[in-house]
């Protein structure tokens, strides 16, 4: 199972994913969103929407 986890902020929002299989864990990806600390809020969100969409689409986890 993929479990997809999430730091949330509006300048940096942060995320990783593991793999949990028969009990063991195992590190599959992480990382950081950078918007900045400038800008409009709601260009921000889109950024973020984006990239985390992405990054879900790409691991496909089973939970959130």
């Amino acid at each position: 199972m993929n479990i997809f986890g999430i730091d949330p902020g509006t300048a940096i929002t942060g995320y990783g994913v593991i793999r949990v299989v028969n009990n063991s864990v195992s590190w599959v990806d992480s990382g950081v969103i950078k918007t900045g600390k400038n800008g409009l809020l709601a260009d921000k969100l889109v950024t973020i929407y984006d990239a985390l969409t992405e990054k879900i689409r790409q691991h496909a986890p089973q939970r959130v």
